[in-house]
């Protein structure tokens, strides 16, 4: 049985994703692990101070996050070539949230 969230974009829209989970789930944590940060300095607000080389790597995996996993977990009957770039980056964060929740 295949786990799905509703997740509501900038706009109203309302997209049905399914939860990353076996091979895909695992591809999906490999991306997530290396946009990690290596920072270790913080700012004012406890923030990590990313290096140019963290906010490049960060870029890149979430690139690849959206053409490798996202279309695959579409579950509504939205194409992911019509869910705009702000869409994507909030499906982004809500499905990052699910797979590091806090302790």
């Amino acid at each position: 049985m295949v786990k799905t969230k509703i997740i509501k974009g900038a706009m109203g829209d309302e997209y049905e994703i399914a939860v990353p989970s076996g091979a895909m789930g695992m591809k999906h944590m490999r991306i997530l692990m290396q946009m990690q940060h290596t920072s270790k300095e913080k700012d004012e607000e406890g923030k990590p101070i990313l290096s140019p080389a963290d906010s490049a790597r960060i870029e890149s995996g979430l690139e690849k996050w959206a053409e490798q996993i996202l279309p695959n977990l579409i579950v509504s009957d939205h194409k992911f070539e019509d869910i705009p770039g702000y869409d994507q980056l909030i499906i982004f964060h809500e499905i990052n949230d699910m797979s590091f929740p806090e302790v």
